[in-house]
């Protein structure tokens, strides 16, 4: 018996995934303006990523995700860590679109390209959140 493997055909379009993913980071970012943390004197990664560290952490699957579970899980996880203050709805639809953003990218991917691009978003976001967080030092703001 014989079995001939051939390669699928890439049916992903680079550079809608590219525009999206630059949406997603960039809507992720904007969603953590609205998460402020016990404390502001930690740079770890945990500390600066708050609710979103979680979030990618829970869709990094391969198999089917339950996007509004995922909102729930999140919005729980955001205000648990908030301590008292309250989260706000500009927070909540901030991270429903952040969501929305996720998923359409999800779409378009194959599982194990999913992964790797959740794996990259992380790490950007958190790029991003860091480089703000030492910009403001630098003007001696507070973040």
């Amino acid at each position: 018996m014989i079995i001939r493997m051939t390669k699928e055909e890439e049916q992903t379009d680079l550079e809608a995934v590219k525009e999206c993913r630059s949406r997603a980071v960039e809507a992720l970012v904007k969603y953590l303006e609205k998460y402020y943390r016990e404390t502001t004197s930690s740079d770890s990664k945990h500390s600066l990523m708050g609710p979103v560290g979680k979030l990618l952490t829970r869709i990094t699957t391969t198999g089917d995700i339950n996007w509004g579970a995922v909102k729930g899980y999140i919005l729980s996880t955001h205000k648990n860590m908030q301590g008292d203050r309250a989260v706000s709805a500009d927070a909540v639809e901030r991270l429903d679109a952040a969501v929305g953003i996720l998923e359409e990218l999800r779409s378009m991917l194959p599982p194990t390209k999913w992964l790797k691009t959740i794996e990259d978003i992380d790490d950007e976001v958190y790029f991003h959140v860091f480089k703000k967080k030492l910009v403001a030092q630098c003007k001696g703001e507070s973040d």
